[in-house]
């Protein structure tokens, strides 16, 4: 049996004890340490902060792309702009023509449809109208040939020569705008119906609508083309043209004048019905020299009535051509809601006085709208150190 002495010093210890616990349990905790700022927290042993950071070079290099860019954007803005302030010098209907190539004829330049790749050797068909437009009540000419396509030394993919072979047959499906099948067709190359020459491998097929409906038939024409070989292929590609029956047309009968330091050529044309009509013309020198191109929009009356075709005077300062000039190519377009009915080519139409190019005046046009846009984006590029 322990005795008082032994009970008294247990009673002690355990006194100590549980204030010791109080003592541990009661203390404030240790405060986390405080981040860093801008420091992203360390995620363990092995990663190295300093390989997380661009290095000065990478930064040098951003920044330099970033000049770059800049650099292009500006260049381009001022060639934007430069393109403005030229186009600005002439007025929205007359304009020089400085690729040589004529803008009213060429509207009319159709594009060839193919079959098959263009890179692959073999058979194909192509197909193409004589002119995008065809003005009632005359027929649509629409060509084709199937040629091989060889390669001009072996084993030069790309580079293929084509020769024209004789087809079993070629055929067309002719589809209104609405659509429907206006026709089918057979295309020949006997000489006739079109056909320029007989032999020669381009096949020709015609086409016009019942000019009791014409005006009915107005607009785009689709025609989807079938070659048969006499290998046993069959070869397709898809053409069209537009039909069009303008309410007037050009009689023939042309005047010119210096107008206000411009050169003005007026064309006669008879209207069947008032509405709202488009002249457009390109301007030649005396040896097919392009100058320069004019349109002029009017609401006409029925019967006969002059338009006029203004070519802006500085043009010609700057070509520097004395007259007489020609009018190389003419055409009038109907204006309707559904689109335009342009009308025939006229090539070589009229011919003017002698004028002398000191005639004309030299001032610019100076469109202000091209030159706010000209100068919003002068004003979008910064001011660079020199």
């Amino acid at each position: 049996m322990p005795s008082r002495r032994d009970l008294l010093i247990g009673a002690i210890v355990l006194i100590a004890a549980f204030a010791a616990a109080r003592a541990w349990l009661g203390r404030a905790p240790e405060p986390a340490p405080a981040p860093r700022i801008g420091v992203a927290p360390d995620d363990g042993p092995g990663i190295d902060d300093d390989e997380e950071r661009p290095s000065a070079e990478a930064l040098r290099n951003a920044a330099v792309r970033r000049e770059q860019a800049q650099q292009i954007r500006e260049n381009k803005n001022a060639a934007k702009a430069a393109q403005y302030r030229r186009r600005a010098l002439f007025p929205p209907t007359s304009g020089p023509i400085e690729d040589g190539l004529d803008p009213v004829q060429g509207s009319r330049i159709p594009e060839m449809a193919r079959s098959g790749d263009p890179d692959d050797p073999g058979p194909a068909l192509i197909t193409f109208p004589a002119t995008t437009v065809f003005e009632a009540p005359q027929e649509a000419v629409l060509y084709a040939e199937v040629v091989e396509r060889e390669e001009r030394q072996p084993g030069q993919r790309g580079d293929l020569q084509e020769i024209r072979i004789d087809p079993a047959a070629i055929t067309g499906v002719v589809r209104d705008p609405s659509g429907a099948v206006a026709a089918t067709l057979a295309f020949a190359d006997g000489g006739r119906n079109g056909d320029a020459e007989a032999g020669d491998r381009l096949f020709t097929a015609t086409f016009a609508p019942d000019p009791e409906r014409a005006a009915e038939v107005e607009g785009a024409f689709v025609v989807d083309v079938t070659a048969q070989t006499t290998g046993g292929d069959q070869l397709v590609a898809t053409t069209g043209f537009a039909y069009a029956v303008p309410s007037a047309r050009l009689t023939g009968r042309y005047r010119d004048a210096v107008v206000d330091g411009h050169l003005r050529i007026e064309a006669e044309v008879e209207v069947d019905e008032p509405g709202e009509y488009e002249l457009q013309g390109t301007l030649a020198s005396a040896d097919a020299v392009m100058l320069a191109s004019a349109r002029h929009r009017a609401t006409l009356e029925a019967g006969k009535a002059w338009v006029p075709l203004t070519f802006w005077g500085l043009i010609l300062r700057e070509h520097g051509v004395d007259g007489p000039y020609n009018l190389f190519s003419v055409s009038i377009a109907t204006l309707r809601e559904g689109g335009a009915a342009a009308g025939d080519v006229v090539g070589n139409a009229h011919n003017t006085a002698p004028y002398r190019v000191t005639e004309f005046s030299d001032l610019p046009f100076n469109d202000p709208e091209l030159l706010e846009r000209a100068a919003r984006l002068e004003q979008a590029a910064p001011a660079r150190p020199n």
